[in-house]
């Protein structure tokens, strides 16, 4: 079989979309790791609730309502913050994953000229075949005569 003439592009854009790949993975985590410190800050603060709850069973000091009052207030602050990284990251993931797209497409193109190309390659070895066959067949009757 000959040696596709693009190869060569066709080695760059698989390095390309690999590194795209990578890129995309590790904006993913990204987000991923911003989404559970989220869940993280959702569940500290269920936490205090249910202990504000208790205490309430309990008694309590205004000293200990001011204090979960501070905690909830800087726990929402602490989440607005999140929430905008996660914004922000889920844009950057967008973006990325728009070149992931983008450079899979310029793969597969080249992919299917390759295919192409094998395909008029084997066509043509085949002809090449069949014609030296009957040849080989039309000396073959000509010599028995």
């Amino acid at each position: 079989m000959p040696k596709f003439s693009l190869q060569t592009a066709l080695d760059v854009r698989e390095r390309i979309e690999k590194l795209k790949q990578k890129e995309f993975a590790e904006q993913l985590q990204i987000a991923q790791e911003i989404k559970s410190r989220i869940d993280a800050c959702d569940s500290e603060l269920q936490q205090s609730r249910h202990e504000v709850n208790q205490m309430k069973n309990r008694g309590f000091t205004i000293g200990h309502l001011q204090f979960h009052d501070q905690f909830k207030k800087r726990i929402a602050q602490q989440t607005e913050v999140l929430e905008q990284q996660l914004v922000e990251q889920n844009e950057l993931l967008e973006v990325n994953q728009k070149n992931l797209l983008k450079a899979t497409q310029d793969r597969r193109a080249l992919e299917i000229l390759k295919e192409k190309e094998l395909t008029r390659a084997r066509e043509k070895q085949e002809r090449t075949e069949r014609t030296e066959m009957d040849e080989i067949a039309q000396n073959f009757l000509l010599s028995q005569k």
